[in-house]
């Protein structure tokens, strides 16, 4: 039966027992391909009769080799589809619990696609490149990775974003992922990267430097919970348009210091949690920060047990509604100046600067008489 399979038929409804409902174009006689991997036709030749055979033409430019399947797991393959997203799902990535590599062919047809949790039913995923993408109508891809938790590797270079807006949770919970490349993309209308990375915890680097980031509005949790990131540099983001910037970086304990004069925040309105749980941090430069729509600050530095001076003189607070625990447990910082806040609109100030220094404590009360007693 295998010698009989041509190059441009489709293979559906592949061995029950590795992946059903999974389109792969299947080389013909690649004695090759079948020897590395040990495969032959008596190897496999009680699932013969559960495959399905359906006849395509053959596509031009579509590359057909290093395809080829094991009885418990797909090492490597490739992806065609030009069919609707649900299809793409449905077909493609259902019951995909034992792939470990994709190797992703993309062409869209010029149909606008979203490619929202297209991967999130690979648990042992561990590998993911795109090798083609002929069309630019994908339109979103957020949570596309969502808790693949065995992915290790991902290289999107040649994926064709440019008009995509949303990329919150692209790699959400994606806990083993240590290397992402994004080089090459364009992100022209990108407007959400809400908790992108969130939980990443074995990311060491992000080069996020190709982003544009002009039409981003939320920002919120993006790095949260990266606690192997050391480096951070991102000095090419605009921010202009940024409303969110809630838990942006919080809990990602090894990062030692962080720039970000170039941040323009004079729309940002919550900064809630934004460096909590830094618990290395030791050089954090803000002192540019428009802070005027602000409204709440809790838990902005609280954990920021490293951190021995800070310049927010310039903060305007004028707005701010919340402060409570704002540098709770900031138990090195001793140099902060705060005696040009405006505290008359705080409502919530409650271990503002619990568990900080005593010598720090002395000298905020000194300078800010609108300080409430529950602030300590």
């Amino acid at each position: 039966m295998l010698n009989s399979i041509k190059s441009n038929y489709i293979l559906k409804k592949i061995f029950d027992n590795v992946e059903k409902n999974l389109y792969l174009r299947l080389l013909k006689n690649n004695k090759n391909l079948q020897t590395k991997l040990d495969l032959s036709i008596d190897t496999y030749k009680e699932y013969y009769d559960q495959i399905e055979i359906d006849i395509i033409p053959k596509e031009k430019n579509l590359e057909e080799k290093n395809i080829f399947m094991t009885k418990s797991e797909v090492l490597d393959y490739k992806v065609y589809f030009n069919s609707s997203f649900e299809d793409v799902k449905r077909n493609y990535f259902t019951n995909t619990e034992k792939i470990s590599k994709i190797r992703l062919f993309l062409d869209t047809k010029g149909v606008a696609q979203p490619l929202c949790s297209l991967f999130g039913k690979c648990q042992c995923l561990k590998e993911v490149k795109i090798i083609h993408c002929a069309k630019n109508n994908i339109t979103d891809i957020s949570d596309m990775f969502l808790n693949c938790k065995s992915l290790i590797s991902v290289d999107l270079s040649r994926l064709k974003v440019e008009n995509v807006e949303n990329m919150s949770a692209l790699f959400a919970m994606c806990t083993s992922l240590k290397n992402v490349n994004l080089s090459k993309i364009k992100t022209d209308n990108l407007k959400n990267m809400e908790h992108m990375f969130v939980n990443c915890s074995s990311l060491e680097k992000i080069d996020l430097s190709n982003f544009k980031t002009d039409k981003v509005t939320t920002m919120k949790g993006l790095f949260t919970g990266c606690s192997s990131l050391k480096k951070l540099k991102i000095s090419n983001f605009k921010t202009d348009n940024v409303t969110d910037m809630e838990f942006m970086f919080s809990k990602c304990s090894l990062l030692t210091q962080l720039d970000l004069t170039n941040f323009n925040t004079k729309n940002v309105t919550t900064m809630c949690g934004m460096f909590t749980g830094c618990s290395l941090l030791e050089q954090l430069n803000i002192s540019n920060f428009n802070t005027r729509k602000v409204l709440y600050m809790q838990n902005m530095f609280s954990g920021c047990s490293s951190l021995k001076k800070l310049d927010i003189s310039n903060f305007n607070t004028d707005n701010l509604v919340s402060m409570w625990n704002m540098f709770y447990n900031c138990n090195s910082l001793v140099d902060l100046d705060i005696s040009n806040f405006n505290l008359k609109k705080v409502e919530y100030m409650k271990g503002a600067f619990e568990k900080c220094p005593d010598e720090l404590i002395k000298k905020v009360k000194a300078d800010n008489k609108y300080l409430k007693g529950e602030a300590f």
